[in-house]
């Protein structure tokens, strides 16, 4: 997957802020998949990752999300090496959200995303300290 960072305004926010997907993409291949092998065509991190984008931009509904990533194919395709440029239908897209994800893994993954970054630790100020 190439690094990539993107800029968006989640829905009802004044507020921008940049993602790294590739950071994001890394953080969901942790997600385990609970699909049977047989008929998986695309990566359950790539599915995540490209409704965790399309959420951020506003769409919530299975079919809005299916929808924006067709919209964006090409470009989601290049960006994770995918050989195929169609995206997903909204019914994969539902069964995958329904059932193929196991919550408490997902909510790991986005947690350790969301997580503020560590900061260092700061002595507390010193007080001045008077002589009479």
């Amino acid at each position: 997957m190439n690094a990539t960072t993107v800029t968006v305004r989640p829905f009802g926010s004044e507020q921008p802020f940049t993602i790294d997907i590739a950071d994001v993409y890394t953080q969901l291949q942790a997600v385990p998949d609970q699909r049977k092998r047989r008929g998986v065509r695309y990566p359950l991190a790539v599915l995540l990752t490209i409704a965790l984008i399309a959420k951020l931009s506003g769409y919530s509904q299975v079919r809005a999300l299916a929808e924006w990533a067709r919209e964006r194919a090409e470009e989601l395709a290049a960006l994770f090496g995918l050989e195929r440029t169609t995206m997903p239908h909204p019914t994969t897209g539902s069964r995958v959200l329904s059932r193929a994800v196991a919550a408490t893994a997902l909510e790991q993954a986005l947690s350790r995303l969301l997580a503020p970054p560590a900061t260092a630790e700061l002595a507390p100020p010193r007080l001045a300290s008077h002589r009479p």
